[in-house]
């Protein structure tokens, strides 16, 4: 795994510690851990950058008045340009600075859409999907791995006639059924790339919800992925709020995540969708709340399959199944995995 230099301020170092301690100590180059006490030196910094695969840059008030970043930054764009440098990722964590800010070095205003983020787990998604591309690149045969899909032709032809079905609304959710580790997510993955709808790098942002779970939960941790620039006020005291009033909100919430050309992942057990088919009274109601953002901003992975009756006259959830792979089709993904590694058997083993 490339290593992750993270440059800030002193004073955004509680909200980037919250990401460093995601990442892990052995993955990131941060200062409260990297250098000694009192011994934090430009040659160390130089060093450290070296040896990084990433620099993640926290724009902020402050960080753009210290020295010290700025020089890790003038160094960055040296790397950038030598290429010895595999990404540079730079995320603006304060509301007060906009991105014509005269401060801000305008080869980062002229190639990154910087854009301001308010949680620590919205930056950590981003550091991910970055250190994936950098890992797909200094390990081909990991892409290759993530990437490989064998068969479910008929399922991904249904997929791909929904989506452009003229005639018809894009769905605003699509729910995928299958048993455990059918390999649900890398079905909807493999047909979001497919129809150009995400990149082949994209990690969504996902809830899982269990089936004690009520839209109060899903509120919670729709909240806490980072994306809102609500309050935190706003998701407090739910139980006073009427059924109404949390669709409202779970609406605003993931209205937030499309906005920000993200579709939500949630990993179903029994919450949306009951073990019978049938889906929970509130979710549909919460859709017709987003049918105006006119894309797919929802994917359900649930174990159960949606009865006909459950989606009858309503054109903004589409539901599709995943079974198990035809017999060829498994003989074909054990094939492409034995020549990843390089395997040699015969055909009669």
């Amino acid at each position: 795994m490339a290593q992750v230099f993270l440059s800030h301020s002193s004073k955004q170092k509680g909200f980037v510690e919250i990401i460093a301690n995601r990442l892990g100590k052995f993955n990131i180059v941060y200062d409260a851990w990297t250098f000694e006490s009192g011994n934090k030196t430009l040659e160390e910094i130089y060093g450290s950058l070296d040896a990084s695969g990433i620099i993640v840059y926290f724009i902020s008030n402050e960080s753009l008045d210290s020295p010290w970043v700025e020089k890790e930054i003038n160094k960055a764009e040296e790397y950038i340009t030598t290429g010895k440098l595999k990404k540079f990722l730079p995320l603006l964590i304060d509301n007060s600075i906009k991105h014509t800010d005269r401060r801000i070095p305008q080869w980062i205003k002229d190639e990154y859409n910087v854009r301001y983020i308010s949680k620590p787990t919205k930056c950590y998604d981003l550091i991910k999907q970055a250190l994936r591309l950098v890992s797909w690149e200094l390990y081909p045969k990991k892409r290759q791995a993530d990437q490989l899909f064998i068969g479910r032709t008929t399922q991904v032809k249904q997929f791909e006639e929904r989506i452009y079905e003229y005639n018809k609304p894009t769905p605003t959710s699509i729910i995928v059924s299958g048993i455990y580790s059918i390999g649900r997510r890398k079905f909807i993955k493999h047909a979001l790339v497919n129809s150009n709808k995400v990149r082949s790098h994209y990690m969504p942002p996902s809830i899982a919800l269990e089936s004690r779970n009520s839209i109060e939960d899903l509120i919670i941790k729709v909240f806490g992925l980072g994306y809102s620039q609500l309050d935190t006020t706003s998701v407090i005291n739910l139980s006073r709020k009427t059924i109404s009033e949390k669709i409202n909100l779970a609406a605003k919430l993931i209205s937030e995540i499309s906005v920000n050309n993200d579709t939500l992942f949630i990993i179903d057990n029994l919450a949306i969708l009951s073990k019978d088919g049938n889906i929970v009274d509130w979710y549909k109601p919460l859709i017709n709340l987003l049918i105006n953002l006119n894309t797919l901003v929802i994917c359900v992975i649930s174990q159960s399959r949606a009865r006909g009756k459950a989606l009858i006259s309503n054109d903004h959830i589409f539901s599709i199944d995943i079974p198990e792979l035809e017999p060829y089709e498994r003989k074909a993904l054990f094939k492409s995995l034995l020549e990843l590694e390089s395997i040699n058997i015969s055909a009669d083993d």
